[in-house]
């Protein structure tokens, strides 16, 4: 999986703009992850911020329809809210972007800062 720092917004020229401190990336054949494989875990510290660079996370081979990423700790503009942004997030197979032409995603029940 690749996650695209969003970037580039006025007054933000040293910063991603609301990529998350702490997440978690899973991915299951079950739409309600009863038994997910876990992709990458960055909740035990906050993630350094990745600027304008694409971070990129590996997993091992897994049959997969559905990806979630959970952010448990969200990042905070300068005196400003909390936040979450990214500029674009792919999930790859064999090097291509299969998530292009899935449907878009579903916003979660309840969002809790």
């Amino acid at each position: 999986m690749k996650l695209y720092p969003k970037f580039g917004m006025p007054g933000d020229h040293f910063a991603s703009e609301g990529f998350p401190l702490r997440f978690r990336l899973e991915a299951s054949d079950d739409p309600r992850f009863a038994a997910p494989a876990l992709i990458a875990d960055q909740t035990a510290a906050d993630y350094p911020d990745p600027v304008d660079h694409i971070q990129v996370f590996s997993a091992a081979p897994a049959k997969a329809r559905y990806v979630r990423l959970t952010v448990t700790r969200l990042n905070k503009r300068h005196r400003g809210p909390y936040y979450f942004a990214l500029a674009k997030l792919d999930v790859l197979s064999d090097g291509k972007d299969v998530a292009r032409a899935g449907p878009s995603p579903t916003p979660p029940a309840a969002i809790s800062a």
